[in-house]
């Protein structure tokens, strides 16, 4: 009898060890599906933004900026634009109160070339000017720090 007791229980365990793989392998199909959907969203929404936002490296940048008069904003901190800005920028201090009411004097139908430090706060900006309805924002890749290790022009602030 106690032999087949432990058969019945071996038996009882390897079904419900088949029956959890089945159910957690059709439990992970659906979790990748969806995870795949949501993939696709993500996508989406990238591409979405790379019509209004383009991050582009340092050297693109300063072709760009130096074909045409260009809306070019910095939107560093007064210390940090004390050490040196990029060309003749707006200054706009991210972290001002007034910052995104200073954004509203810049044409929306009109390229604007942003950078900060390191791309962070620019990338924000960029998306905030999305939202407020821009058409093209360019976003300086890694920022400020980028175009100094390229060795790049660094104007006084005026």
């Amino acid at each position: 009898m106690s032999l087949m007791l432990k058969s019945t229980f071996i038996t009882g365990i390897f079904t419900a060890a088949l029956s959890l793989a089945f159910t957690g392998c059709s439990g992970q199909n659906n979790a990748d599906e969806s995870g795949a959907e949501n993939q696709k969203e993500t996508v989406k929404s990238e591409k979405s933004t790379e019509k209004a936002i383009v991050d582009i490296g340092p050297k693109e940048f300063q072709e760009k900026i130096k074909k045409d008069k260009v809306q070019l904003v910095d939107v560093r901190t007064k210390m940090e634009t004390d050490k040196g800005v990029i060309a003749n920028p707006v200054l706009n201090d991210f972290y001002s109160d007034d910052f995104k009411e200073n954004l509203k004097s810049l044409n929306k139908d009109e390229p604007v070339y942003v950078y900060c430090h390191s791309g962070g706060r620019s990338l924000k900006a960029a998306n905030m000017m999305k939202e407020m309805g821009f058409k093209k924002v360019y976003n300086l890749e890694n920022g400020f720090s980028s175009w100094k290790k390229q060795d790049l022009p660094i104007s006084e602030p005026s």
